[in-house]
């Protein structure tokens, strides 16, 4: 995982870098380095994903960490999916002790605002032949900066936003063959 909101997730094994295989729909997903994925993942799509640390078979390209997860797909139903969470600072204690209060630390960085909406929607457009997906999601994150103010003397705030938009298609070719799109913002 990373360390920072809003900031790519570094993926190691055993203290090496490098050498991670992260893949969405069987495609590699790095960047060049393959010290870290290459975008930032909209987990709320994904179906189901397969994760090894070690002991990869042949088809893996690296030694480190292999991952691939397969995004959700359509089907002959329609079906969606709606989430919405979201925190602010009645929900954040204070931890400033006295001694560092005499110090002059009035307060840390507190979470400001932080929230998640996502939606997806799937179906059919040709039963049994073909099949859509769609998703949407959008993260904001907010934190107050220590030592910084704004010009009217409050406190300044840092805002981190992620928007993710996935589509995929599924064509059925013959009954052992398909055709999958994929797009994801």
């Amino acid at each position: 995982g990373g360390d920072q909101t809003a900031k790519l997730p570094s993926i190691a094994a055993f203290g090496r870098t490098g050498e991670s295989m992260p893949m969405i729909e069987g495609v590699l997903a790095r960047e060049s380095n393959g010290s870290s994925p290459g975008t930032y993942y909209d987990y709320m799509t994904f179906d189901e994903a397969q994760v090894q640390t070690f002991a990869n078979d042949a088809s893996a390209i690296a030694s480190g960490v292999s991952f691939n997860a397969i995004v959700k797909s359509g089907g002959n139903t329609f079906h969606g999916t709606y989430w919405a969470s979201g925190v602010d600072t009645r929900f954040q204690s204070k931890n400033v002790t006295p001694a560092l209060a005499q110090q002059g630390v009035t307060n840390g960085n507190p979470v400001t605002r932080r929230t998640d909406f996502s939606g997806d929607l799937g179906g059919r457009i040709i039963r049994d032949r073909l099949w859509f997906y769609v998703a949407a999601r959008r993260q904001e994150n907010g934190n107050q900066v220590l030592g910084v103010v704004q010009d009217d003397g409050s406190p300044a705030e840092a805002i981190n936003q992620l928007t993710f938009l996935t589509a995929k298609a599924k064509l059925l070719l013959t009954k052992n063959h398909s055709l999958v799109l994929f797009r994801q913002y």
